[in-house]
């Protein structure tokens, strides 16, 4: 098996609503903490490599330039 390389993301408890958009964007919860007065929730998504991450980040620019918000990870060959 190759390497593969990881991308993580850390939020408060308080953005659970983002769950769902970060999900379509391939990040996966991994894991809950924190303390009683506010929760931290732990996330992991493959790293995107240079080529990747270059395409998301023009589609970005791109869209914004219309006005259009870019949505999902389709620079990820649908994974």
């Amino acid at each position: 098996m190759g390497y593969v390389a990881w991308a993580y993301l850390i939020l408060p408890e308080s953005e659970r609503d983002r769950l769902e958009a970060l999900g379509s964007e391939g990040w996966e919860l991994v894991g809950v903490g924190g303390d009683a007065d506010e929760g931290v929730l732990y996330l992991k998504r493959r790293a995107l490599d240079f080529r990747e991450r270059v395409t998301m980040e023009q589609r970005r620019r791109y869209y914004e330039s219309l006005g259009i918000e870019a949505r999902g990870d389709e620079g990820r060959g649908g994974e």
